[in-house]
């Protein structure tokens, strides 16, 4: 069976081994593994740079690599994080796997017996939307628009031309008001009509 990372422990857990670190809920090996991110995010609140502070935690815990040093300075910046840079990314993955997590639990499970809590699970599902946002608008990509070019369609003496978009901006403003209130102009039925009928 694979051991729990710190991350994987439960808040109030943490902060009560923080608190009185002689009655911590922590198995001895979180302790420690806690005790050094503790020690990592002091340093780190002194001198920002890893670099820095990854010697002196070596030197504090001798038995520990360079690699753990490093990611216990990692683990500082995310567990501590109001006052190291915020990691929006790893807590907005935080969030979503923990509201995924409550609503499987507010969905229950048939074979142990554990009945679905409705009003839970449609909550869980509120806060996954709101989690979840708005998907991002993309941006017109520059070079679908130069593939398929943006033409103006003009009627002059009822003989069309296509007016490039980019030459219709490089006009003239009194030429190109012209032209949009002929656009903009009403047609009689017979018009119309014909206009169908085409």
């Amino acid at each position: 069976m694979s051991k729990k990372a710190l991350e994987d422990e439960k808040f109030e857990a943490i902060k009560s081994a923080i608190l009185d670190s002689e009655a911590s809920p922590l198995p001895d090996y979180l302790q420690e593994t806690l005790e050094r991110t503790i020690q990592a995010a002091k340093l780190l609140d002194k001198n920002p740079s890893q670099r820095t502070v990854v010697p002196i935690l070596r030197a504090k815990y001798p038995h520990i690599s360079r690699s753990q040093a490093y990611e216990d300075c990692r683990r500082a910046m995310r567990i501590f994080n109001s006052v190291h840079k915020f990691d929006y990314d790893w807590w907005h993955h935080w969030l979503l796997q923990d509201i995924a997590e409550m609503i499987a639990v507010a969905k229950g499970n048939k074979e142990e017996g554990i009945k679905p809590d409705l009003k839970a699970w449609a909550m869980g599902h509120k806060n996954l939307i709101k989690a979840l946002g708005e998907r991002p608008e993309t941006d017109i990509d520059p070079k679908l628009v130069e593939k398929h070019p943006i033409t103006i369609a003009v009627q002059i003496n009822n003989k069309t031309v296509n007016i490039d978009y980019n030459d219709f901006i490089k006009l003239p403003v009194q030429a190109r008001e012209v032209i949009t209130k002929a656009l903009d102009q009403e047609i009689n039925d017979n018009e119309a009509k014909r206009i169908m009928n085409s």
